[in-house]
């Protein structure tokens, strides 16, 4: 079992809602415990890095994986590159792939190539097929699924009875919905 000791003059303290001197405690490159006080100074063989601020990875809720058609424009690898290296530890993925999460398949494919990463990927489905905002994907069979809910990102949804409707499954489900809030009506000139 190997033991590996991070301190610094500033982890934050959820509990008083503060950064102070801290120690992270990791075992065999799991993390185990954060120490505030006088154990985080006590310990020795640590790695201390001063004034470097050390606080939860962030959650980011609108990133585009392309990894299917459009893997030149952001592939998973360089999207799971890219939050490793600015600390954030969850990321969802919108819908608006290249072909689309609009059905239980290319989410199941997604899943399939994510789980290649060590990081926590996760996705919207498409609230309508092909992003189109008039034909309802099967959210039924969607939302059982482990999305986090379900996003026409980058386009408005502007019929009122399919928003209405797709709310109330959300709510059903207990999942979430991502907009783009445009009404094209306006925005078109």
């Amino acid at each position: 079992m190997t033991w590996r000791r991070i301190r610094s003059k500033n982890v934050w303290n959820s509990a008083r809602k503060r950064f102070e001197i801290g120690l992270l405690e990791f075992k065999s490159e799991r993390f185990h415990q954060v120490l505030f006080g006088r154990e985080a100074r006590s310990l020795s063989s640590v790695k201390d890095y001063d004034e470097l601020f050390i606080g939860p990875a962030a959650i980011d809720l609108h990133v585009h994986g392309r990894d299917f058609e459009e893997s030149h424009k952001e592939s998973f690898e360089t999207l799971v590159s890219a939050s490793n290296a600015g600390g954030v530890a969850t990321m969802v993925c919108m819908a608006n792939t290249r072909p689309r999460l609009d059905h239980k398949k290319q989410v199941l494919e997604f899943f399939k190539r994510v789980s290649a990463f060590r990081s926590d990927l996760r996705c919207f489905a498409s609230v309508t097929i092909d992003l189109n905002g008039e034909m309802p994907s099967d959210w039924d069979q969607l939302l059982r699924l482990p999305i986090v809910g379900l996003s026409d990102d980058g386009k408005p949804i502007l019929n009122e009875a399919l928003m209405i409707a797709c709310l109330e499954k959300l709510k059903e489900y207990k999942k979430i919905i991502s907009l783009h809030e445009e009404d094209t009506q306006v925005s078109c000139g």
